[in-house]
């Protein structure tokens, strides 16, 4: 059995909303709109070798990788709709829909990315697995604009280029990605920063610890093997409402048999 990794975005859970798209079109980046967020959202995987659909053409990698160890990019450009949110109401991170095949010391794992991300709330053994933390603690690089004009400004990363932290609202600057996190681990910081719709957002989610290539998952002094434990569950990505009503955008790496790959 020869496993692809196909990767598919969208607005919502339902999944007649989700597209599959090629990873490492820093060029191209797929544009998402719907009622609660407009904006351009580009994956990366290093040495991809994934789905690729017939008449398409793939970049097995980005420049974006150049000069670093990371393995994957979620990065995202755009507003969030509504005028009615605080930092504190949007989160991002992962869900299932079935309990997961864990292997032992599973919790040690997640101790340690919950040390690296301050913000994170999770339950892994529950039976619909989550974890969740802001999106302003939990991005490992955010720069924010201010745009008042109706459309959506280019596209900040056509060749690849890294977000250089920016958050110009606060009364003090935070220089640096570990000083935004510990400030917005604060929840009373976190809530007093209004989401508004002349707001755009660049947002990159990275890290060196899934190997999509290899299938494996890497923490700092150990490597799982993840074809022992898959039960055929997609990795999902999710940004959403704390309180669940509503979903901004949905990103999905699901393992699918060659003989599978169509539209």
């Amino acid at each position: 059995m020869t496993l692809k990794l196909r990767i598919k975005v969208g607005p919502s859970y339902d999944p007649s909303t989700l597209t599959t798209i090629l990873p490492n079109n820093d060029d191209k980046p797929f544009l998402l709109t719907s009622e609660h967020f407009i904006g351009h959202i580009c994956i990366r995987i290093r040495d991809y070798n994934g789905v690729v659909l017939p008449g398409q053409q793939v970049r097995r990698t980005s420049p974006w990788f150049d000069g670093n160890n990371e393995q994957y990019s979620i990065q995202v450009h755009g507003r969030f709709k509504g005028n009615k949110w605080t930092g504190d109401d949007i989160v991002f991170g992962n869900d299932f829909d079935q309990p997961l095949r864990l292997p032992p010391g599973s919790w040690i794992g997640l101790k340690i990315l919950q040390f690296i991300d301050p913000g994170l709330e999770a339950d892994i053994y529950s039976q619909k697995p989550w974890a969740y933390s802001p999106f302003l603690v939990t991005m490992n690089a955010i720069r924010l604009t201010i745009d008042n004009s109706p459309s959506l400004p280019p596209w900040s990363s056509p060749n690849g280029e890294h977000i250089t932290e920016s958050i110009p609202l606060l009364d003090q600057p935070l220089s640096s990605p570990s000083a935004r996190r510990s400030y917005f681990s604060n929840k009373e910081n976190r809530e007093q920063l209004k989401i508004t719709e002349d707001q755009v957002w660049d947002l990159d989610f990275f890290n060196a610890y899934i190997d999509f290539d290899k299938f494996a998952v890497k923490l700092p002094g150990f490597e799982i093997g993840v074809m022992k434990y898959w039960d055929g569950q997609p990795l999902r990505y999710v940004c959403k409402s704390r309180d669940a009503s509503v979903v901004f955008f949905v990103v999905v790496f699901e393992l699918i048999e060659e003989d599978e790959i169509s539209e």
